[in-house]
This record gives C-alpha cells, structure tokens and sequence, in this order.
C-alpha cells in the first residue's frame, strides 16, 4: 500500500487558479444564469402563536424588592 502526498499549493498557483476561475464566471452567457419564474403559488397563512404568559418585568421586581428591603429596616 502506498500514500500519496500532496503538497500545499503555492501563491503562484493559486493566483493561476483564481485567475481561471474568474474567467470562467465572466464567460458564462447570461442566458445560462436566468431562473424560470416560480408559477404563482400563495404561501398558507401561518396561524398565530400565542402569547405567553409574563411575569412580573424587572422594573417591579426591583421596586418590590426595594419595599421589602425598607420594610425589614
């Protein structure tokens, strides 16, 4: 059994590389790139979810505790 090693690619080749690609990209006919419009399906409406129950916000929390604070001194 043998492994093949293969070495990391050097700045040179990856600018070649990046190179190609590009122009790969630019020679693409725009034709090619169009997407068929989608035929007029509605979504179906989402039903609504409800609201959960809150506690107390952290303004009364801190204002309760302050009346409990005064009323232990």
């Amino acid at each position: 059994m043998s492994s093949n090693q293969v070495e990391k690619p050097g700045s040179n080749d990856r600018c070649r590389f990046i190179s190609q690609l590009v122009d790969v990209v630019l020679t693409i006919p725009d034709q090619q790139v169009v997407i068929p419009p989608k035929k007029n399906v509605s979504n179906p409406e989402l039903t609504k979810v409800p609201k959960a129950a809150r506690g107390p916000s952290e303004t009364e929390l801190r204002a309760k505790a302050e009346v409990e604070e005064h009323a232990i001194r």
